[in-house]
């Protein structure tokens, strides 16, 4: 779980840490003097948050983490990081404030701060980076009021992601609706359509939208694409509807806005889903001049022939290209800029694809700034670095898994210069189109050599570069460069030997 859309106290993100510290030990015993040491923290700090670590621990896996002798006793089979993210998420005050301004919207503030045991003055505080987080979706909190205002669609997106990321929406069932439809629907969908998605997801998204449905507040009239008409989900939803609202106009948007929560606020790697099969359908109708169906198109034309290099033989690929972009548009078309999602709570890149992902991030950068279609929309020049951010999340999938089909074999050079090799090592490893060759490989299998003397090349025709023992990290990013260049001069040439078998 991605933590940067939500919110933590200080001492949740410290034992956050001194947690996945342990995560990365062997299972034993360790002192208190060693989370000091290891995570520059005083004792007292560091006994504190150890001793409240034991009671959450206790509570929620009945694991006692504190012996009697004051040392950690870790058992990591007796613990689950991502269970112990959300507990913290939901005992955050902001994670409250959340809940109870949808639950009990009457409630005063000053009655809120006596049941988290909060001063006005101080939970004011601790909410203040929350305001901030709304107003990046165009949301407004009303701290005194208990409440989080704006676009009517927006405000329930962020309800859903949240109380998705603190308890999987299992604290709605507290609210004073009843939500059995909601809980039947979420059933039903999953039995006629399969498990396309959570049965707790689907509930929270539903439920989410019952209960500002039962308060009052009506859907803004924003433009959602109306992707399920004639499809067996829209029948399954309109049944569900027709009952609770009576005005056609609100049941036609709820309706609507149901079926783009459960179509458009997804990535998709799975051909068999059956919402794929709508999506292509509706697509296939949009207008050919519409500025979507030209940027997909010319989208698909830069990242399978100056990105990827595919074969032929991967073009079924190409389809779940064109509909994680075509989501990204659509959101942003919606909105006018980013919305909450629940998708967001797990964008994250490992360190092991840092690299490769800041290449195509720059590479899309530059691709949506030239692109004639994507300026047609009024969102663009102001958004344009949160979209390239979400389009390269999009994508970064099938990216990846373009170019496992040919690694560039790279051979380092054996010299003295052993921090030198080292460091190439641990850099090269984490490029996942890179094979490093050992030193017992015969040196004529590899594509690209490293080399810190020129002399020590054997002889070659094949690419090289020559790493300067100046200490600094600025070599690095041009070897990246180096490197990729030379992997995707590689990839063009198998494509050729594919494409044109007899030369």
């Amino acid at each position: 779980m991605l933590l940067e859309p939500l919110i933590l106290e200080e001492n949740m993100w410290q034992k956050l840490a001194i947690m996945e510290y342990l995560t990365l030990q062997c299972p034993g015993t360790y002192s208190i003097n060693t989370l000091c040491v290891d995570l520059d923290l005083s004792y007292t700090k560091a006994s504190n948050l150890v001793s409240e670590l034991s009671g959450d621990l206790q509570d929620i896996f009945q694991y006692q983490l504190l012996g009697s002798d004051r040392k950690l006793i870790w058992q990591p089979k007796r613990y689950r990081h991502n269970d112990y993210i959300q507990f913290l998420v939901k005992s955050s005050i902001a994670y409250q404030f959340v809940l109870h301004s949808l639950l009990s919207p009457e409630m005063h503030f000053e009655h809120f701060c006596q049941q988290i045991y909060q001063s006005s003055s101080t939970a004011t505080r601790k909410l203040r980076q929350l305001k901030d987080i709304l107003a990046q979706y165009g949301l407004t909190m009303q701290t005194a009021k208990m409440q989080i205002a704006g676009p009517e669609s927006v405000v329930r997106m962020f309800y859903t992601t949240y109380l998705w990321a603190g308890s999987h929406g299992s604290d709605l069932l507290e609210a004073n609706v009843d939500l059995q439809a909601e809980q039947n629907l979420a059933q039903t969908l999953i039995t006629t359509c399969g498990y396309f998605m959570p049965p707790e997801e689907i509930f929270t998204r539903l439920a989410v939208s019952r209960i500002r449905l039962e308060q009052g507040f009506l859907l803004d009239p924003a433009t959602r694409p109306d992707i399920s008409i004639h499809g067996q989900i829209e029948t399954v939803i309109k049944d569900y509807l027709n009952p609770l609202i009576p005005d056609e106009h609100q049941r036609k948007s709820h309706c609507q806005f149901i079926c783009y929560l459960l179509y458009l606020t997804t990535h998709y790697t799975d051909a068999a889903d059956f919402r794929i099969q709508d999506l292509k359908a509706f697509i296939r109708n949009l207008d050919f001049n519409d500025p979507i169906v030209e940027t997909l198109a010319d989208y698909s034309d830069f990242f399978f022939n100056q990105l990827a290099f595919v074969t032929q033989t991967d073009y079924e690929q190409i389809f779940l290209l064109r509909l994680n972009l075509f989501v990204e548009l659509v959101n942003y078309c919606v909105h006018q800029g980013n919305a909450p999602m629940i998708l967001d709570l797990t964008k994250t890149v490992r360190a092991v694809d840092s690299a490769s992902f800041n290449y195509l991030k720059e590479r899309n950068l530059s691709f949506f700034q030239n692109c004639p279609y994507l300026q047609q929309f009024p969102w663009f020049k102001e958004q344009l670095d949160n979209f390239t951010e979400d389009c390269t999340h999009a994508v970064f999938g099938l990216y990846k898994n373009c170019y496992k089909q040919a690694k560039l074999k790279v051979f380092i050079v054996p010299s003295p210069d052993h921090y030198v090799r080292q460091t190439l090592k641990d850099l090269l490893t984490q490029l996942n189109f890179v094979e490093v060759l050992s030193t017992d490989t015969s040196n004529t299998a590899a594509d690209f050599y490293i080399t810190t003397f020129e002399k020590l090349l054997p002889p070659t025709n094949k690419n090289y570069y020559l790493v300067n023992l100046i200490d600094n990290r600025d070599w690095q990013i041009e070897l990246f460069a180096t490197l990729w260049r030379a992997y995707e001069a590689l990839i063009r040439q198998r494509k050729r030997s594919h494409t044109h078998p007899n030369n």
